[in-house]
């Protein structure tokens, strides 16, 4: 396994941070988001604007579900499965789209396009050692139930998806900013708390 694929698999959301941040890195260049650009000379726009990201809440919470659909005997005994390791994929892929939706045309396409190509890429890696461990990827879990990593894992991004449902309800741009930063202060507290071995298994 060379250097870059280990990167790869032991730092998933370091790669992950910096594609959102390229793609938010847009709004110095053009400050309407990609659904606002489409609808605004709608006389419906305002309410087109509530349908449209609450449709993005609904695809990020998919997403957030996705990543999450496991069972015990997936942490405890196999780890990281060929089904585990799809639905991850399919549910971070969704999760990049629903967040793409608050960011210029450009930074759409650079958020849904990388994260895609980085979770096809992290979801091959996977399964790549998913084969070579008869099926299964051993990973450490913190103490106590299978449910614990579950909430320490997934907890930044079930506050984007709150983050969304609010603010496809008040649409008030500093008001999300605010809970987005929060959102992304609350990830990365969590992921600290996290040991990288539950990312990855090396021999």
């Amino acid at each position: 396994m060379t250097r870059a694929n280990a990167v790869e698999l032991r730092r998933p959301f370091l790669i992950h941070g910096l594609v959102l941040l390229v793609g938010w890195g847009t709004y110095l260049l053009d400050r309407d988001d990609v659904l606002w650009r489409y609808i605004r000379h709608s006389p419906h726009s305002r309410l087109l604007e509530h349908l449209g990201f609450g449709c993005a809440a609904v695809v990020i919470g998919i997403g957030v579900l996705l990543g999450c659909w496991r069972t015990d005997r997936d942490y405890r005994r196999e780890g990281w499965t060929p089904g585990v390791i799809g639905r991850r994929c399919a549910g971070e892929i969704l999760h990049g789209i629903g967040l793409a939706s608050l960011v210029p045309v450009a930074g759409f396409v650079l958020i849904v396009c990388g994260e895609t190509i980085r979770s096809v890429r992290y979801a091959r890696l996977k399964m790549q050692m998913a084969r070579e461990h008869g099926g299964g990827v051993p990973i450490a879990t913190p103490p106590g139930p299978a449910w614990k990593w579950l909430v320490l894992s997934q907890v930044g991004m079930w506050c984007a998806f709150v983050s969304m449902v609010i603010f496809s309800i008040i649409l008030i741009d500093h008001v999300a900013d605010r809970m987005f930063g929060i959102t992304m202060l609350v990830s990365i507290a969590t992921r600290a708390a996290l040991p990288l071995d539950n990312f990855t298994h090396e021999k």
